[in-house]
């Protein structure tokens, strides 16, 4: 008998999803054997017959048409059945395998082609329950699949919302649940946006473990239970770990070189005579195991926030036991070439040091009010660190990391303080490089302000007062841009392209914080 279109519609829907439903199953299958075979003595724990439930699918895709509508039915529903004992099966294997075992899948793999990412990602948001693996794989994946990669600094960027509201729907559509009570989701929401904001706080390595704010991460994202399975809840997991990625990486830069000195140090120190007791050399063994263990899991996880606790800790002490100098004495005797006359930390206020009305915060050197404080702050920590260390070197020390500067703004600002010393007058393009610093640390801060402040906690006049000094800023930044649009100009076809390259680098670095600050001033007028 022949069918009718209509009532092959539910038929064919069926089918498609049946379809579907097995190529992913498919290729997750394909992944755990995969991620098996860089487990040594690690086999699978399933024997499933994938090419007879595959010729039984194409069987119902060659019956759809002739059969009666609900025997086609009949036979997609028996094999969905079947699929359901597929998925059991492999959901188990797959509990048998650690979250860094996926992870070091995937950045192995290193694939342009989403596609096995997706895949596996729609297993997990199939099952039923999620147990403390297979979030942690979720949690992982939404995290490589929800990111792009920043053109100018490489920093990992949340996707446009636009994508994510699709991404995350497709997920989520996957299976019928019951939807997440709204102020579940904003009470998760806020907890995770608080963590997010702590952690773009932390200006030094160590800030991330001694406030717990990894380990706080970790624990908030383990007790969403359902409110996972929520669109703004994914966006906000999303960010948050993307924002302690960036963080890591930008801190453990500058964590990593006094790890590497310090180590250097000890190993140094192992074969003096002075530490030759057992007692010390049973401390140069210990620290010797930390730090192999720390090498083979950079080697083979990546460096994870937990091993470097434990190598610092190692390294600080066995120093404190030898009386060496700590991680942070050590890397400000590099920068100022003596062990013995610390820096002040950076965000000391200028005023309150020896000697300040002597410093090159003189009115001879500043000219633009708008940022006397930052430019105060920018020639002072240049000029504490002298000339013994490199820009490259100087500019990610403890003293200069905090402002973000440039290595060929460091260079501009010495510079500046060598010509005012010597009265030869300064450069116009160092001039520049310096307010163009400035400028992007007081838009950091008016942005920080703004962006913290809830509307009903500040008065009206206050608001007023502080729109107006962000719209100083802005006009401000015009100007600047202005300025490194001709010095461009000017030096286009003359000029190396290393330094046309520093020009637009920090052309486009003052953009980017001017229109995060537009944003946050339209959104304050606006609201």
């Amino acid at each position: 008998m022949s069918s009718t279109i209509q009532d092959l519609q539910g038929p064919h829907s069926a089918y498609t999803h049946l379809s579907e439903r097995f190529k992913s199953l498919w290729t997750f299958h394909q992944f755990l054997q995969a991620v098996h075979k860089g487990i040594p003595g690690d086999p699978s724990s399933y024997k499933i017959d994938f090419q007879g439930i595959y010729d039984q699918v194409r069987g119902v895709a060659a019956a759809l048409s002739a059969v009666e509508p609900e025997h086609s039915l009949d036979a997609i529903q028996l094999l969905d059945v079947q699929l359901d004992s597929v998925q059991q099966k492999l959901a188990e294997d797959d509990s048998r395998i650690s979250p860094h075992h996926v992870r070091r899948f995937f950045e192995r793999m290193r694939t342009e082609d989403e596609k096995v990412l997706l895949s596996v990602l729609r297993f997990y948001f199939t099952l039923r329950q999620l147990d403390g693996k297979a979030f942690d794989k979720l949690d992982f994946l939404v995290t490589l699949v929800g990111a792009r990669t920043a053109i100018d600094d490489g920093r990992s960027l949340v996707r446009f919302p636009q994508e994510l509201h699709k991404l995350f729907g497709s997920f989520l559509g996957l299976v019928k649940r019951p939807p997440v009570q709204e102020g579940i989701v904003r009470e998760n929401v806020g907890a995770l946006t608080s963590i997010r904001r702590e952690i773009e706080a932390c200006e030094r390595f160590e800030e991330l473990g001694s406030r717990q704010l990894i380990e706080g991460l970790r624990e908030a994202k383990r007790r969403l239970g359902p409110a996972v399975y929520s669109i703004d809840v994914l966006s906000a997991v999303l960010e948050t770990n993307l924002a302690a990625k960036n963080k890591f990486r930008e801190l453990y830069e500058t964590e990593e070189r006094r790890l590497q000195e310090s180590s250097q140090q000890l190993i140094e120190a192992q074969s003096n005579p002075r530490f030759s007791s057992t007692e010390m050399q049973e401390g140069f063994r210990r620290f010797r195991e930390a730090r192999e263990q720390f090498d083979r899991q950079a080697e083979t996880e990546g460096v994870r926030h937990r091993g470097v606790q434990r190598l610092a800790e190692a390294i600080d002490q066995l120093s404190a036991r030898l009386e060496l100098p700590s991680k942070d004495a050590l890397a400000r005797s590099r920068e100022t070439g003596t062990a013995t006359d610390p820096l002040p930390e950076p965000d000391t206020p200028f005023e309150l040091l020896e000697g300040a009305d002597q410093n090159p915060s003189s009115p001879g050197v500043l000219r633009d009010q708008l940022t006397e404080e930052q430019s105060s702050k920018i020639l002072f920590s240049v000029e504490s660190i002298g000339h013994g260390t490199g820009s490259g070197t100087a500019a990610f020390s403890t003293a200069l990391a905090p402002l973000r500067l440039e290595t060929w703004e460091v260079r501009a600002v010495r510079r500046i303080l060598d010509s005012h010393d010597s009265l030869s007058g300064e450069a116009p393009r160092d001039r520049l490089l310096l307010d163009a610093a400035a400028l992007r640390l007081r838009i950091d801060e008016e942005a920080r302000v703004l962006r913290d402040l809830p509307f009903e906690q500040e008065p009206k006049a206050d608001m007023e007062r502080k729109l107006s000094e962000v719209g100083r800023c802005l006009v401000r930044a015009q100007e600047l841009d202005r300025a490194f649009r001709k010095e461009i100009e000017d030096a286009s076809g003359i000029e190396e392209s290393e330094q046309l390259n520093a020009l637009y680098r920090s052309r486009f670095r003052l953009i980017r914080a001017f229109s995060g600050l537009w944003l946050l001033h339209n959104h304050r007028v606006q609201g």
